[in-house]
This record gives C-alpha cells, structure tokens and sequence, in this order.
C-alpha cells in the first residue's frame, strides 16, 4: 500500500471558502485533461458518491467512491466502492493557517500488481502529484504552495 499526501497552503482565503471549492469535485475536471470523466451523485444526508475516469500510464483507470463528511466541518473522506485500483481511500481536510487556509489530501492506495508495483507505483505518485497541484492551482492560483509527502517522508522538490 502507497500512501500520498499533498499539502497546500493557500494564501488570502478562509477555510469555509477553500473547503467550498475543495468538496466541489466536479469543477476538477476544469484544471487537467487527466480527468476524463467526473460524476457525482449527493443523497441528502451530505454523502455523495463519485464515478472517476482517468487517464493513466497508457490506458484509462476507473473507480466509485464514496464521500462522506468527515470529523469536523471542513472533512471529507473518500473510499473506492468499486473500481480498477485493488483499494483507494483517503481524505480531504481544510484547517486555518497564519497566512490563509492549509489544505491537505491523503490517500492510500494498492494498484493490486505486486509483479509490477516497482514499476508502476512511482508512475502513480507521479501521475497524484501531478494532476493534484494542478487541480490546486487551478482552484487557488499560482500563489498555492505544496509540500508532498510519500509514504511519510517529504520529496526532495516537494514545496514548489
């Protein structure tokens, strides 16, 4: 199981704000072409589930999750219900920071090829680190600063 996690420290917002534009998945597909296809379907008690296409490597991956609030206001957990990825979950957090609002995304995942996980495990910690600064500076601008962490030990270019 890998484990990602994408720090962001944006600047000037308040984390009410930032949480607002964070949960609203389906304005991520507005920031990379990675993200083929996005569908959410919200039930009145605040869970949703979402249908994810991606591109990755030299095909398409595909999963379900479910997202549900998560402890606190500004929280939102996910788990794959279905899908390509052997098991995906994780969560999304908004806490106050001096200078703004701090968002950090953590996810574990196992692609669920143990023959090939040394290939295809950097490809994928490329491929989150990638589309997710992305997303993040396509929500908040090119003021956002990340700190990426895999498997718990900050990477060398990891504040960008």
């Amino acid at each position: 199981m890998k484990h990602f996690m994408l720090r962001t420290l944006v600047p000037d917002l308040a984390p009410d704000d930032v949480f607002a534009r964070v949960s609203a998945f389906e304005a991520f597909t507005e920031h990379t072409d990675v993200i083929r296809r996005l569908e959410v379907k919200r039930d009145a008690d605040g869970r949703q589930t979402s249908f994810w296409e991606v591109r990755f490597y030299e095909g398409i991956m595909r999963w379900t999750q479910l997202d549900a609030p998560g402890p606190g206001s500004r929280s939102l957990a996910f788990e794959q219900l279905e899908g390509d990825l052997d098991s995906f979950h994780g969560s999304w957090r908004v806490e106050p920071a001096a200078a703004g609002s701090l968002v950090v995304f953590e996810s574990a995942f196992d692609l669920g090829m143990p023959s090939v996980a040394e290939l295809l495990d950097p490809i994928a910690i490329e491929a989150f680190e990638n589309t997710m600064t992305a997303i993040m500076r396509g929500l908040f601008g090119s003021g956002a600063a990340f700190t990426i962490l895999v498997d718990g030990r900050e990477q060398a270019e990891a504040v960008r």
